[in-house]
């Protein structure tokens, strides 16, 4: 099939490797390179309205995440930062255990923006995290953070690539280790919302510690792994596709190979369906630019069209993303 046509412009922070011989500065690491790429690209990115380092607090819009040495994991006083997207939506992480290792973490989504007390909610101290009325745990799936890898001895080897919107609505991650997505991010704005969703924002923080690829259709498309809310509720939502038989076209028996007559892969829309909330089931829109493909032919890191020079969309387990259009070769660790 021809390639889709991208409904945004992306900007895309490629190939961050991160390698450590233990498991706790690997996670300071990762996570304080993820904060800087989204703070970091230049068209509308993320923005820090507060954050503390575990021994001082600020909510004032102070970046205390200096270095990853900032990164404190306790139950007492501990690290965590808020960040707002250009929508005003609202992002925290929270490091708010003791353990070191299987790291974990609070991950809230506030669709209103609605952490601290100047926004309705409650400032942060040392030894805890910012509220917001409407928050909600984005964490679909197991333990977000210490699922990022399944690598049961050191060194951990691991890759993420985070895709932001120009107009800064909309922000996905993706990580790998061993060649295997295990963790897929999805923040901002939904596509083609449907009419009541007043608030039609995606908070959804998927990970699995498993060997099968959290953007399988086996995880998306059969559990329901998206999360957004309504009047402060939050609703769930599965991933969806057009199906064939007693499956999704992807996953059909016609599809371990190319279209015969016409020799291409092809890809479909991943729309999203509440199934099991009451008040809230039904159709909520798409992703933007996110398609299933032929996952049983490609392998992560693979792309559109293949050649050298113009790679345009990437393959993410099951998933296509945008991709940068020029000659960079996805890395999947």
């Amino acid at each position: 099939m021809a390639l889709p046509t991208k409904v945004k412009t992306w900007q895309i922070d490629t190939n961050n490797r991160i390698v450590s011989a233990a498991e706790l500065p690997w996670y300071q690491a990762l996570m304080f390179a993820l904060k800087e790429s989204l703070i970091g690209f230049a068209s509308n990115p993320w923005t820090v309205v507060a954050s503390s380092d575990g021994a001082t607090a600020n909510n004032a819009g102070t970046d205390l995440w200096v270095d990853s040495g900032d990164l404190v994991w306790s139950t007492g006083n501990h690290s965590w930062i808020v960040l707002e997207n250009v929508s005003g939506s609202m992002l925290a992480i929270a490091f708010d255990i003791s353990s070191t290792s299987n790291q974990d973490a609070q991950i809230l989504f506030s669709p209103s923006g609605g952490f601290l007390a100047a926004n309705g909610g409650t400032d942060g101290t040392i030894a805890a995290r910012p509220t917001a009325t409407d928050e909600f745990d984005a964490i679909a799936g197991t333990d977000a953070l210490a699922s990022w890898h399944n690598q049961v001895s050191a060194p951990i080897d691991s890759v993420f690539h985070v895709w932001h919107s120009n107009d800064g609505t909309v922000t996905y991650i993706a990580g790998f280790t061993s060649n295997v997505v295990h963790t897929f991010v999805a923040l901002g704005s939904i596509n083609n919302p449907v009419t009541g969703h007043t608030t039609p924002y995606l908070g959804s923080w998927v990970s699995s510690n498993g060997i099968a690829a959290i953007t399988s259709m086996a995880s998306l498309n059969d559990n329901q792994r998206m999360r957004s809310s309504q009047g402060g509720v939050v609703f769930n939502m599965y991933l969806t596709c057009p199906g064939a038989a007693t499956s999704m076209v992807p996953e059909f028996v016609g599809s371990a190979v190319a279209e015969e007559l016409s020799g291409e892969l092809f890809f479909y829309e991943t729309g999203m369906v509440c199934g099991s909330d009451v008040g809230y089931r039904g159709p909520k829109g798409s992703l933007y630019d996110v398609y299933w493909g032929q996952y049983q032919l490609a392998a992560n890191g693979d792309t559109y069209p293949n050649n050298a020079s113009t790679r345009e969309w990437v393959q993410v387990g099951a998933l296509v993303l945008p991709w940068t259009g020029d000659a960079t070769i996805p890395e999947t660790a």
